[in-house]
């Protein structure tokens, strides 16, 4: 078996050390990470093209690095096109920060009311998990919020107020 460094890889030993990132194992000339890329790319091509959209939007916590990072790899596979709108994203940091006044992960998921496993945290998987499940928690929070704004300044709401225009509520 021959192994290949990734090409254009610089790194610092010392800063993988500090922040206590392990590389990856070397991937086998197989390639088995590629065909599993792959399947993540045409996955998303699929769901693209099942909903009438152009492109994915990313959602990440931080998702300057992911973007980054995919946009690497798709080059490395050469595929024709990414899936992925090339500079829009959503950012769970910045929506913690909004909804619940945190920014780290694991702080804004302790105060959305999720379940928080320490010793899983920092994984991929766990934090794409995670990362999802506080989007869609945001956005459902979002919409009902945006819901009851609507049935406040609807007519009905102003005729089960003795038809007062909603502005007017307050001085009742």
């Amino acid at each position: 078996m021959q192994y290949r460094p990734v090409q254009k890889l610089r790194t610092r030993r010392s800063r993988l050390e500090v922040q206590r990132y392990r590389s990856l194992p070397p991937v086998p000339h197989g390639n088995r990470r590629k065909r599993g890329f792959e399947q993540v790319v045409y996955a998303n091509q699929a769901a693209v093209k099942r909903n009438h959209c152009k492109r994915a939007i990313l959602v990440g916590h931080n998702p300057a690095f992911d973007i980054n990072f995919l946009n690497a790899a798709i080059d490395r596979t050469n595929h024709k096109r990414s899936p992925f709108h090339p500079f829009s994203s959503f950012d769970t940091a910045t929506l913690g920060g909004l909804v619940y006044g945190q920014t780290v992960l694991a702080k804004i998921a302790q105060a959305a009311g999720l379940a928080w496993d320490n010793s899983r945290a920092h994984s991929a998987l766990y934090d794409a998990e995670q990362t999802a499940e506080l989007f869609c928690l945001i956005i459902n929070r979002w919409k009902k919020l945006s819901e009851l704004e609507a049935l406040q300044n609807s007519p009905i709401s102003d005729l089960a107020h003795n038809n007062a225009p909603a502005g007017d509520l307050a001085e009742q």
